[in-house]
């Protein structure tokens, strides 16, 4: 009779045993809880909004450039018995290197080559000379600044043609007003108007006549420094 009582008491606790363990491994673990994540990183302002003409006219930065003007003209004049008529092609390329010696004001200088036509084809004119000139730089917009010049320099001239030439030259006083695109940092495109005029004009060491031209004039250019 015990040993019954103890095998079905051995029995009992075995079998509640099993169902605890059973009860244990069906319960689910609880799940993890999840990491935040980072908030991301704001985005940098687009390129397009940069006031890339606000870092042109630094104090020490030296520009380099090249203007280049082009002139074709041709005049007619009537007169009693018949008429006449002139023309003349000029092109202008100027080379400059400015220096800004203080915020916005530049100071520098320029080689004038100039080359062209007279009569239509029959003469020549070859000029090179140099100038000295200084300007100021207007920021207008994030990518348009103003920078005006005032030049004055030395021109040597010589003309030939039907079996002649002669040489000269002229003291030019001259305006230049480009209003500059700033398509990049250290580089720029711009166009203006320009104004030039003759303070002296010498042909074989005689007065000469003097002209003014009015006009628009390109420029391309870059600078580099501060």
């Amino acid at each position: 009779m015990k040993v019954r009582l103890l095998l079905l008491s051995a029995a009992i606790l075995t079998a509640t045993a099993g169902a605890a363990r059973a009860q244990g491994a069906a319960t689910p673990a609880p799940a993890p809880t999840p990491t935040e994540t980072p908030a991301a990183a704001p985005t940098p302002p687009a390129a397009a909004g940069e006031d890339v003409a606000a870092g042109f006219g630094v104090q020490g930065q030296i520009a380099i450039s090249g203007e280049l003007q082009a002139s074709f003209v041709h005049e007619s004049q009537s007169a009693v018995g018949g008429g006449a008529s002139t023309s003349s092609n000029t092109i202008t390329l100027q080379p400059s290197l400015d220096y800004f010696v203080i915020p916005n004001v530049s100071v520098g200088g320029a080689l004038s080559i100039t080359h062209g036509s007279i009569g239509g084809s029959t003469g020549d004119v070859t000029g090179i000379g140099i100038l000295v000139r200084g300007g100021y730089n207007l920021h207008l917009a994030p990518m348009i600044s103003l920078w005006p010049q005032l030049q004055l320099g030395y021109l040597h001239e010589s003309f030939s043609g039907g079996g002649m030439s002669a040489s000269g030259y002229t003291i030019p006083l001259q305006i230049f007003a480009p209003f500059l695109v700033h398509i990049t940092t250290h580089l720029f495109v711009g166009i203006g108007p320009a104004f030039s005029t003759d303070l002296v004009s010498k042909v074989q060491s005689q007065d000469a006549s003097k002209t003014t031209d009015i006009g628009i004039e390109s420029v391309v250019g870059g600078y580099f420094g501060p």
